[in-house]
């Protein structure tokens, strides 16, 4: 099955790179979505991975939430009719206040991820306050839609980003995330974020699918490539990069697999994020557990 994998995801990689444009997402047609649901149906799952429900049951009338075309959707928890907002928060500040926050970043001190202190272990768990709010109807119906396929709640991050003396790395410059071909990631503001915190940061899918066959001078283009900011610019002009700042409460829904994206380094302040991140039944990787 790795290897399986693995050739799968070369071939697929390949393709952008030969052709562009022309392959914008997984499955590559609608005429393929069926199929795709049926291989996905027929593939090992690793145990412990929560599965959602086939249809979440929504309010009567109540209108789903979707993602346009750009892949990205800004809003805010109460504009989207998210539930549950006041727990999640209290929760992941109660969090915070139990951590030993400044050993932590001591740890972390030197290190790639120096300027990300993780919070809470990246495997969902039932029964808690961060699973309730991510598995609640219309993100579970909002990520079924998208994916084209019953969604699974494949991971969960709680962090905090702050400011370090080192030149920007790794998530903090442009990049695809290698989860699944498509996959959805929910990210919650549970701090004000503005230009000086480091927000995030994406390219809307319609400028995104132009790099993808234009990374030929880095060889094969692949999603462990990071992007400069003077790299991008070659391609996509700074006007048409989303930021989403704003207050508590402020909310992204980001096809993280298909927009380049990234977090830009905070030069004061902190940055305090829940995301929730859904793929298929059976993602291209999977994070270290």
């Amino acid at each position: 099955m790795q290897l399986l994998r693995k050739i799968e995801t070369q071939a697929f990689d390949k393709m952008q790179y030969l052709l562009g444009s022309s392959i914008t997402r997984w499955p590559f047609s609608e005429l393929t979505t069926s199929a795709w649901r049926a291989l996905v149906a027929r593939m090992p799952r690793r145990p412990g991975i929560m599965l959602a429900p086939e249809r979440p049951a929504m309010a009567s009338g109540e209108r789903p939430l979707e993602l346009p075309p750009g892949g990205g959707l800004l809003t805010n928890v109460k504009d989207a009719g998210l539930l549950y907002f006041d727990e999640l928060s209290q929760a992941a500040h109660d969090v915070f206040r139990k951590s030993d926050f400044d050993r932590l970043v001591r740890e972390k001190r030197g290190k790639t991820y120096e300027y990300k202190i993780d919070l809470l272990e990246v495997q969902p768990e039932p029964g808690t306050v961060f699973t309730k709010f991510a598995m609640q109807p219309r993100i579970l119906e909002l990520a079924r839609s998208y994916l084209g396929v019953t969604p699974q709640y494949f991971a969960q991050c709680l962090w905090m980003d702050i400011p370090t003396e080192a030149d920007p790395v790794d998530t903090q410059k442009w990049h695809r995330d290698p989860d699944d071909f498509k996959c959805l990631k929910v990210f919650v503001q549970l701090s004000e974020v503005t230009p000086e915190t480091g927000p995030f940061c994406y390219v809307p899918v319609e400028h995104s699918r132009k790099l993808y066959g234009q990374f030929g001078k880095f060889r094969r283009f692949d999603h462990r490539h990071r992007v400069s900011d003077e790299e991008m610019r070659e391609y996509v002009p700074e006007k048409d990069w989303v930021t989403v700042t704003g207050p508590v409460g402020t909310v992204a829904f980001v096809d993280t697999a298909s927009c380049f994206h990234r977090g830009l380094k905070p030069r004061s302040g902190r940055r305090f994020m829940f995301q929730a991140v859904f793929t298929s039944a059976a993602p291209r990787v999977y994070w270290n557990r």
